[in-house]
């Protein structure tokens, strides 16, 4: 009878009861759907604690020796209730964490997070966006295929890419493709599409499409031109045209209203103010302002005078002066048929199957040049002779003529026309 009190009393003290297979500690009345309810006022329940390494001996963090989902203990040294999931991680396991429902990511830092649970961002199907100071200062949104990052960036646009403080922020809803990088870059573009701007203030007023600028303020001015490539600091600065493409440092800065130019070096087509259709490859090429359809190839190589048109100047520091010239390099030797021109020469022609024409003109043709130079050479169709400028007071004309007939040597005479004074060239035959 001793015995059976006892028992009985300390049943009572406990209130453990077990009705239906469930078991209550603390209450007499379990809830039926709980096979065990634990109920008190002042004491709570400690589920065993681990380390980490503790933990992870039970399982590594993909539970290699774990088969019980559904484990729990309490980890000192992440601080945190894990429970394992067998199911996770392709079914191999998987230990996961819990944070207490109130706590949140932490302002200075959190510890023990774990990439596959824990993020900042959404779980359902909405876009992630972020403010500064309530206005928009980044968006990732899957809809829009939008991802932008940086102070007012704005939210509008399609398949766009904003980084950078104001990059983009005027963006239209109907604007599609641009990236915008940089403070400022691409700011005021309301409605062009695929854009690619790079750079602090690239592009900062552009309202076109289809522009590349890279660069330090590169196409800053641009507002309406379109298919416009820049690229280097300042480069196509004060542009406003169409189809030009730029590369260099402040390559075509100053060019206003020129289209279609191919600019190449640092500081190259510079000067020209709203040419078109040039081609300036080369360090400070292009020289005063020009027209259009001109070529500048080599350091240096420019226009004396302003305003040419269809001037090339091929070679470094050469110098053009008047329109529809070709200028070959400054003190330059050119060499044709030939890797190795003649020191003496500023022009060395080699052939052992060629030889040279020179202009070819009837005698009214020739007598109609204006103001010819003295050292003029033409061959004369009609008369069937060669014939030079004299550049004499009379400012006449002289020929060579076929003298003699011999085997071992053949002749010519130089006739100056006026003054029928005749010299003899010979030469082997």
């Amino acid at each position: 009878m001793k015995n059976l009190f006892s028992f009985s009393f300390l049943f009572f003290s406990f209130c453990l009861v077990a009705q239906n297979n469930n078991v209550g500690i603390g209450t007499t009345t379990p809830a039926p759907e709980a096979i065990l309810e634990l109920h008190s006022n002042s004491a709570g329940l400690l589920i065993p604690r681990l380390t980490s390494d503790q933990r992870l001996s039970l399982a590594n963090e993909f539970g290699a020796n774990v088969t019980s989902n559904g484990m729990m203990v309490y980890d000192v040294t992440m601080k945190r209730l894990m429970v394992y999931d067998s199911t996770a991680n392709n079914f191999n396991g998987r230990w996961i964490s819990y944070l207490p429902f109130d706590s949140g990511w932490k302002t200075r830092g959190n510890t023990g997070t774990f990439y596959g649970d824990d993020f900042i961002g959404t779980s359902d199907n909405m876009p992630l966006s972020f403010r500064v100071n309530n206005m928009f200062s980044g968006l990732i949104d899957h809809f829009s295929n939008n991802t932008k990052f940086g102070y007012n960036t704005g939210i509008f646009g399609n398949n766009t890419v904003a980084i950078g403080h104001l990059a983009g922020s005027a963006a239209g809803m109907g604007t599609t493709g641009n990236v915008s990088i940089g403070a400022f870059s691409n700011q005021n573009n309301i409605g062009g599409s695929e854009n690619v701007i790079i750079g602090t203030n690239a592009g900062l007023n552009n309202n076109a499409s289809f522009n590349t600028f890279v660069g330090h303020e590169s196409g800053k001015n641009l507002i309406n031109g379109a298919d416009n490539t820049f690229i280097g600091r300042l480069s196509g600065f004060q542009n406003n045209a169409t189809g030009n493409t730029v590369l260099g440092s402040v390559a075509a800065m100053q060019n206003e209203s020129g289209e279609y130019n191919t600019v190449l070096g640092y500081n190259a087509g510079n000067t020209d103010t709203g040419g078109s259709r040039n081609i300036f490859l080369g360090m400070n090429t292009g020289g005063n302002i020009l027209s259009n359809d001109n070529v500048f190839i080599g350091s240096n190589a420019v226009a004396e005078n302003a305003g040419l048109t269809n001037a090339v100047a091929l070679g470094a520091n050469t110098q053009v002066y008047r329109s529809n010239t070709l200028i070959l390099g400054a003190n330059n030797d050119v060499g044709i048929g030939t890797s190795n021109p003649n020191q003496s020469a500023i022009l060395d022609i080699q052939s052992d199957s060629k030889g040279v024409l020179i202009p070819r003109m009837n005698s009214v043709q020739r007598n109609a040049i204006v103001m010819p130079e003295e050292g003029l050479f033409v061959f004369d169709t009609t008369e069937g002779v060669f014939f030079f400028y004299t550049g004499t007071a009379r400012k006449d004309w002289g020929h060579l003529r076929m003298y003699g007939r011999q085997t071992a040597m053949q002749g010519w005479i130089i006739q100056v026309l006026s003054e029928q004074q005749i010299f003899r060239l010979y030469g082997l035959g």
